[in-house]
């Protein structure tokens, strides 16, 4: 049996902004690197040249089911979550 860490929605995202960040370079904005690993595929792909995105500017996150939450963490952190409310 797999053991999944509980967390809030918030928290996974703050996890996968931060993994995400880790992989920029001069050359790839987060946004980039997200559109690569195919997370944000319903707003940043076109954008993926753009300097990193602020939340008030593109609903990236908000288009995000919990179960893709749950897949990129596993993904990108290689941790399996659970995400309550």
């Amino acid at each position: 049996m797999t053991t999944r860490t509980t967390m809030t929605r918030e928290r996974a995202i703050r996890a996968l902004r931060r993994k995400l960040f880790e992989m920029t370079d001069d050359d790839h904005s987060m946004s980039r690197v997200a559109s690569e690993k195919g997370i944000y595929c319903r707003g940043f792909r076109q954008l993926t040249d753009a300097p990193q995105i602020e939340h008030d500017t593109c609903s990236g996150w908000d288009g995000v089911s919990d179960a893709e939450l749950i897949r990129f963490h596993r993904e990108l952190l290689s941790e399996e979550i659970q995400i309550t409310r």
